[in-house]
């Protein structure tokens, strides 16, 4: 009887044994974030004088198989990889947004950059909405961006441009960090082109 006992015990604790061993090869999961440009990546290129305007930005849509924790790619046309070790370390739409507004704040003559959803009592001069229809990475190939923005004028009443973006930045690699810098240079290249759309808006007879 004891024997028995003593084999089944030796199973179980043979079993923890492997348990843990499995557990402790698993590995940890790794967070990212989109990142904004810097004062030094665009002094040479953006010098705006500063007006007294207000932007406001969002809301950013973006499609449901994008709005999750994990980094998705797209290994093919119709298969997609969800990454379970490495995810977004905020919501992807808030981080986009928060993004595309620091970099405004750096390229548009604006002196405030507001997130949506913004105080009501916050008087916002243009605003900025951005439907997100692709924002992935082929694997060893590149990070593409496809985004469809609207500029409002007067806190989102009057629709004063509306455009669709195509952008792409080549990515060699597999690795999740690589990737995710080459979304924040996409990012950026959206960034640059509402900037300019802004800018001209404030320099013609509409957008006074």
């Amino acid at each position: 009887m004891n024997y028995e006992i003593l084999s089944k015990a030796s199973v179980l604790l043979g079993l923890a044994i492997i348990l843990l061993a499995g557990c402790a090869r698993s590995p940890s999961t790794k967070f990212y974030v989109l990142d904004s440009l810097s004062n030094s990546e665009l002094e040479q290129e953006f010098a705006p004088s500063r007006r007294s305007f207000t932007i406001g930005v969002g809301p950013v849509r973006l499609p449901k198989y994008l709005d999750r924790p994990q980094i998705v790619t797209r290994l093919s046309r119709n298969e997609l990889q969800l990454a379970e070790f490495h995810q977004w370390a905020e919501p992807l739409g808030q981080n986009f947004s928060r993004v595309l507004a620091e970099n405004l704040s750096l390229m548009s003559p604006a002196d405030r950059v507001v997130v949506f959803p913004w105080n009501h009592s916050t008087a916002v001069d243009f605003q900025v909405t951005v439907e997100i229809l692709r924002f992935e990475t082929r694997v060893g190939r590149e990070s593409a961006l496809t985004a469809r923005w609207n500029i409002f004028k007067n806190d989102g009443k009057k629709l004063v441009m509306t455009d669709t973006s195509n952008f792409r930045e080549i990515v060699t690699t597999q690795d999740y960090e690589t990737m995710v810098s080459a979304k924040s240079q996409v990012v950026a290249a959206l960034s640059r082109e509402v900037a300019m759309a802004i800018t001209a808006l404030t320099q013609t007879p509409r957008g006074r």
